[in-house]
């Protein structure tokens, strides 16, 4: 065995030699130039790659899409930051009012005693009216709301809750500064001696029931979520046509108690003006905060109107994007996860996916 492998090295050398005779030098240097060149050439593909000068086809679009999540995420980050120190001060000021208004009722801190209680609810109404209106002056929302644990008729097969819910009417932009007022929730004649008008679809008191986030913390346990705020999940109230999410956080009494929540509403409407538009090589960006109901099934706000509004979205990944499935149309894209004091969120960008074929076609 040995006697061969070593007859095998000998033949490999004797080859090599003839190998090396056989070829001139003049030979020799053009292979090896040839070589210098291949070697400098794949040297100079990998350097243009990795400074961004000769990238795959969808390298354009990711950036395009990663830098559109990155500036979005930012945004709403800033928003909800602004509304949380607004709310701070807005649970504080309503707590001051209530037992302000409690005190000359001749029932402080006996919260229970404003259950069937119409005429010291009205009164609480009225003393913090001009407090609720000031703070949605100031806020970036569609409106602010508060509700007490209380109502004027507990007797109701669906539990309702006593408080404002105040709106801006027929909004135009992100500037709500001159918008007129109305009353969706809330006594009438608070709302006639403010000189606001009622809502198409006014009631009297809230039912919670489409933000089950909200009735979750408007009877949390005190040592549990009271120093927390939520954003609630996208919901469409019936007695209203558009959707909306509330930002809330807890009214505290001085002992802990949480005696109400209150808070700012982001309608869809209000979601769409406030997000900027663009678009990719004549495609529009959709912007979107969704909300998770199943393992990869979505739904939440959108910033184009006419994009599969209700629709439960499906997503999945192809190994380079998101991919969006609702219905028939299907899209592609990026998401970032959005913490907002108790509740997750994710914070999504989106092309069409036909872009990404026809992308491919052009470069």
């Amino acid at each position: 065995m040995l006697n061969k492998l070593t007859k095998i090295k000998r033949l490999l050398l004797i080859g090599k030699e003839i190998w090396h005779n056989k070829r001139s030098m003049r030979g020799r240097f053009i292979i090896y130039l040839l070589s210098l060149v291949l070697l400098a050439g794949s040297a100079m593909l990998i350097l243009l790659n990795v400074i961004g000068i000769v990238q795959p086809p969808s390298h354009d679009i990711d950036r395009f899409l990663e830098y559109e999540l990155n500036t979005r995420t930012n945004d709403i980050k800033r928003q909800m930051n602004a509304l949380a120190a607004h709310n701070i001060d807005l649970s504080q000021q309503l707590h001051n009012d209530i037992d302000r208004v409690m005190l000359e009722q001749g029932i402080y801190n006996n919260y229970d005693a404003l259950n069937n209680n119409p005429e010291a609810l009205t009164a609480i109404q009225q003393a913090t009216y001009q407090t609720l209106a000031a703070k949605m002056q100031q806020a970036p929302a569609s409106g602010a709301l508060y509700l007490i644990n209380a109502s004027v008729n507990t007797n109701l097969l669906e539990p309702t809750y006593n408080g404002l819910f105040l709106k801006f009417t027929n909004i135009y932009s992100e500037n709500t500064l001159f918008n007129e007022t109305c009353m969706f929730r809330g006594n009438p004649q608070v709302a006639r001696n403010n000189n606001i008008s009622l809502y198409s679809t006014w009631q009297l008191e809230l039912n919670v029931h489409a933000y089950p986030q909200a009735d979750k913390l408007l009877h949390a346990k005190e040592n549990n979520i009271s120093q927390q705020y939520i954003l609630t999940d996208v919901a469409h109230l019936k007695e209203s046509w558009e959707q909306s999410r509330l930002f809330l956080m807890p009214i505290n009494s001085n002992n802990g108690r949480i005696i109400g929540i209150c808070g700012f509403e982001i309608s869809s409407v209000y979601f769409q003006q406030r997000t900027k538009q663009a678009n990719y090589k004549g495609y529009p960006l959709i912007t979107a905060i969704l909300d998770k109901k199943a393992d990869n099934e979505y739904q939440g706000q959108l910033s184009n109107p006419a994009s599969f509004v209700n629709a439960t979205i499906k997503t999945s990944f192809d190994g380079e994007h998101e991919l969006f499935t609702a219905g028939q149309e299907h899209f592609i894209g990026f998401t970032a996860p959005l913490t907002v004091g108790a509740s997750e969120h994710r914070v999504a960008v989106m092309l069409p996916a036909d872009s990404r074929g026809r992308l491919k076609c052009v470069c």
